[in-house]
């Protein structure tokens, strides 16, 4: 009931569990610590944690202004993976806008593991090409340009623009000579 869980929110907050939080649009609270929340999740079955992440992971879409990084982590652990591989990407994109270099790589990598389809693939492995390169991890960034033109849907100028990122990141990894990057470059121009 209601009037239970009042109570029961009293109790936690007594209690140092959770702390209110000073919002216009309803009663919002947050644990004191992200490890009480792990330690509480662990106590339930999977089935009931999948449950409980998904209707978090609902009540945040509802409410506006929610980071869409927090929506990938609970669809994710609710096991929707569609769900999960677009609130990742989008979370990827928007960390790649704002150089938080570290979520990009980290969204990019749940969007790569959550993707169905072939485009999708090629999407998120190249939002990790993307973020590596920007971290100075160019040999892992051209691996990632590498896997997403040969394993997703590239074709035409996709997959030509592919390539030459992956030949710019090889090219300054050192994993490939000045001579054989001119060598494929001048080919990709003949296309």
């Amino acid at each position: 009931s209601e009037e239970a869980v009042l109570d029961a929110l009293d109790e936690a907050v007594a209690g140092g569990v959770l702390t209110p939080m000073q919002r216009t649009d309803g009663d919002w609270y947050r644990f004191t610590h992200n490890k009480l929340a792990q330690v509480l999740a662990q106590g339930l079955n999977v089935r009931r944690r999948r449950k409980m992440h998904a209707k978090v992971a609902e009540a945040l879409a509802d409410r506006p202004g929610t980071p869409v990084g927090q929506m990938a982590w609970h669809w994710y652990h609710a096991g929707d993976m569609p769900k999960a591989f677009v609130a990742a990407r989008d979370a990827s994109h928007h960390a790649l806008s704002v150089h938080d270099y570290d979520d990009a790589l980290t969204f990019g990598a749940m969007a790569a593991e959550t993707a169905e389809t072939p485009e999708q693939k090629l999407e998120a492995h190249e939002l990790r090409g993307d973020a590596l390169r920007r971290l100075d991890r160019f040999g892992e960034a051209a691996a990632a340009y590498a896997r997403a033109r040969l394993g997703g849907a590239a074709d035409g100028a996709r997959a030509l623009d592919l390539r030459r990122k992956e030949l710019r990141t090889s090219l300054v990894a050192g994993t490939i000579s000045p001579a054989a990057a001119a060598a494929e470059a001048r080919k990709l121009a003949d296309y």
